[in-house]
């Protein structure tokens, strides 16, 4: 038996969280938008008494947030809510504890074709938790997504201190790897050494000022793309 049910069951309570969302775009050096991450918006984000039909965890390690998150996405594409999404890709975050959810992976794969219909692409971007630590579904469920033709991404990659996904890069999982941007003339040295031998296209987050993108410049043609504030300080989105 999962050793989160009772985790899970716990965590229950009489309200809800009704989350809300912003997009933030993920771009070339020269500021072009290559695709738009939905990420949870908290300053809009509300607690709700528990109502028909509603059933999202407050805590978001749980899939009942990202089923959430897929209805809303597929309304607001098929309704034209969203972002101009020809030729873009979306990144999603979906946690490594939701990924025995078999349901859940099913209608990533569903969402994934109603985005080739608009000229877009799916990228599922799993989060560094690992509160299920080697738990085996988790390979299973990155493997029926990938054989499914999802790009995967890893979050919060650490090249400066080690990551245990690691292991999972070698593989060869993940389409695309997320480094937070580096700060200091160590980080740099780590960035490079990094992209000698990672295969993965890589996105470089958390670059906040001209400064940051100046001083990572020099390695631009080992970058795929960029985000953070420097480009796009988000987007509220009514999906």
């Amino acid at each position: 038996m999962c050793q989160q049910i009772n985790r899970f069951i716990e965590g229950f309570s009489s309200k809800s969280t009704l989350y809300q969302y912003k997009t933030q775009s993920i771009c070339d050096f020269n500021g072009g938008v290559l695709g738009y991450e939905l990420l949870i918006d908290n300053s809009s984000s509300i607690e709700v008494e528990i109502v028909l039909g509603m059933n999202v965890h407050k805590d978001i390690t749980f899939s009942s947030s990202a089923n959430n998150l897929i209805d809303r996405l597929k309304d607001a594409v098929i309704n034209s809510d969203f972002v101009d999404l020809n030729g873009k890709k979306v990144f999603i975050n979906i946690e490594r504890s939701n990924l025995c959810d078999i349901t859940l992976i099913a209608r990533l794969i569903e969402l994934k074709g109603l985005l080739v219909r608009y000229n877009s692409a799916l990228v599922v971007e799993i989060t560094e938790r690992n509160t299920c630590g080697a738990c085996v579904r988790i390979l299973s469920g990155l493997a029926l997504l990938k054989d499914n033709g999802i790009s995967l991404a890893a979050d919060d990659f650490d090249v400066y201190n080690g990551d245990f996904r690691e292991e999972e890069v070698s593989m060869g999982i993940y389409d695309y790897i997320k480094i937070r941007a580096p700060k200091t003339c160590y980080e740099i040295g780590k960035v490079v050494s990094s992209l000698e031998h990672i295969k993965e296209r890589v996105i470089l987050e958390m670059v906040e000022s001209a400064e940051v993108l100046k001083s990572i410049s020099y390695f631009s043609s080992n970058v795929y793309g960029l985000q953070g504030y420097y480009f796009d300080l988000g987007k509220p989105v009514s999906i």
